[in-house]
């Protein structure tokens, strides 16, 4: 008799049935066998498997085991299969019902019988809810399972309550959903003295949604301006909370009883990151830095210190919003809608243009230092601020900007804005508006229009870059509550792209 129950395998962030098969032989050699394209770690699961049912005092059964991963042409990889693994051993030696194949079950098994916690829970509480399944997973990823909809769910901590559960002497309890705890941010504008201009283009960033680059020497407040970025930005909605948390539930990054997440992410992968850890890929396929950055900030500091092939290959995703894993053995797409924050200096020593600092090597050592950045990239940057040292004579004072509940009022109203102007759309920031709106929006000022189209032809801008300088305005527009986008607005927007682009220094 083939005793069945179910379990997952992931493909992105997406959770796939996979069936498992159990049959007991007797007349042959004691053993087990698992089958079905299982990995290493499946593999070893034997060994955890048996000594678990040791460990509670049942004995490994005389008898050939055979155990089939359905469907058989996936790779089976990873730890969560040890608790179905056990389960339909279980179900064979006729201590658990027979009722167990209408399940989906993952975990994995100490030698005790203990069941610890497991990447992925997340997406399939989402499966099992839609097929109107029961999820048994560890208890420690109960209150993670809870948001994966209208769904029952055991979520034992030990092998033990799960079969005293169905023998009914131990009731398992509904585990509660638990929502992350929103932290008061730690850096914000008022910890950074000066750099008006450069905070004001942040606010534009953050406001619209647009990409940014930072430049300037060492010690003038560029790091701690990105990080600051993160005290302006919303809580996440509950579909964009769903989403960022299953992404990172999968890359097994959630906190041990951690629920769903509210802080927007913010990622700042340092510049030796490969090419497989920010875009995504490896044995798994697990996702990326780009893609833990869904809904949230990627910060590139020392942006040319990075290698040209993992810079270039942000192009791709800065566009579609996705990033593509493809590999001989898989083929997976992750969700990556991040904002691009990065920030670098002028030249290798950091001080071209300060004559009593810069090296000997200036001005070329800027030009080398530049090249590593591809002008493509350059192109899908918004906004180019120049981060200058503070002048001790005229020390700056306060700007409106430093008032956080100001800023974080001023950037709610133009977002607000934003979503009724695209309201029923798949987007909801200016970053993301389509060529033909923006037609519209600067088709109701001539004199703005005008003003574009002369600086595009005078700089030699690309039908992209037009219209990226044309997504600012309408995001300046929208800070200062206009009806349409003014010849004033237009100007500002050139002038965080031409006067600080670093190819054209």
């Amino acid at each position: 008799m083939v005793h069945t129950l179910s379990t997952v395998s992931f493909q992105g962030i997406q959770a796939l049935l996979v069936e498992v098969q159990v049959q007991f032989v007797s007349g042959s050699l004691p053993g087990l066998n698992i089958v079905g394209l299982p990995d290493r770690a499946v593999n070893e699961s034997k060994e955890r498997v048996r000594s678990a049912l040791q460990s509670i005092g049942i004995g490994f059964p005389c008898k050939r085991v055979t155990i089939n991963l359905s469907p058989a042409n996936i790779l089976k990889e990873g730890s969560h299969y040890d608790l179905p693994l056990v389960l339909g051993m279980l179900m064979g030696l006729e201590i658990l019902p027979p009722e167990l194949r209408n399940t989906i079950s993952l975990g994995e098994l100490s030698l005790d019988g203990s069941i610890k916690p497991v990447a992925g829970v997340l997406s399939s509480a989402l499966l099992a809810a839609s097929l109107g399944r029961t999820l048994i997973c560890p208890g420690a990823c109960g209150p993670e399972a809870r948001w994966g909809g209208e769904l029952f769910i055991l979520a034992p901590h030990h092998l033990l309550e799960l079969i005293n559960h169905f023998k009914g002497t131990q009731v398992l309890s509904t585990p509660e959903p638990i929502l992350d705890v929103l932290s008061s941010p730690v850096e914000h504008f008022g910890l950074i003295h000066g750099q008006a201009h450069t905070k004001l283009g942040l606010v534009i960033s953050v406001s619209g949604g647009h990409n940014a680059l930072m430049i300037g020497p060492p010690g003038t407040g560029k790091s701690l301006l990105a990080k600051s970025t993160m005290s302006l930005l919303d809580p996440l909605t509950p579909k964009e909370a769903l989403e960022v948390t299953m992404i990172h539930s999968l890359s097994g990054v959630l906190k041990e009883g951690k629920g769903l997440m509210r802080q927007r992410p913010f990622r700042s992968p340092h510049h030796s990151a490969s090419m497989a850890s920010m875009v995504g890929g490896g044995l798994r396929g697990t996702p990326g830095e780009i893609s833990m950055a869904h809904q949230g900030i990627l910060f590139l500091d020392e942006l040319p210190e990075f290698s040209r092939s993992v810079l270039d290959a942000l192009r791709q995703s800065m566009e579609t919003r996705q990033a593509v894993v493809s590999r001989a053995n898989y083929h997976v797409t992750y969700p990556a809608n991040f904002q691009l924050i990065s920030a670098m200096n002028p030249c290798k020593c950091g001080y071209l243009g300060k004559s009593s600092k810069e090296c000997r090597q200036a001005p070329e050592c800027g030009t080398r230092y530049q090249q590593n950045i591809s002008g493509p990239l350059l192109d899908r940057i918004d906004l180019f601020m120049n981060v200058s040292e503070v002048d001790f004579k005229n020390f700056p004072e306060a700007t409106v900007l430093d008032n956080l509940d100001y800023t974080r009022a001023l950037i709610r109203r133009a977002q607000d804005r934003q979503r009724i102007r695209y309201q029923g759309k798949d987007f909801q920031c200016n970053a993301l508006c389509p060529s033909d709106l923006l037609d519209q929006a600067l088709n109701m000022n001539k004199h703005s229009k005008d003003i574009l189209l002369k600086a595009a032809n005078l700089f030699d801008f690309s039908m992209r870059g037009f219209y990226r300088v044309a997504k600012v305005a309408q995001t300046i527009s929208d800070l200062e509550q206009a009806e349409e986008i003014l010849p004033s607005h237009m100007t500002q927007a050139l002038s965080y792209r031409v006067e600080q682009s670093p190819k054209r220094r």
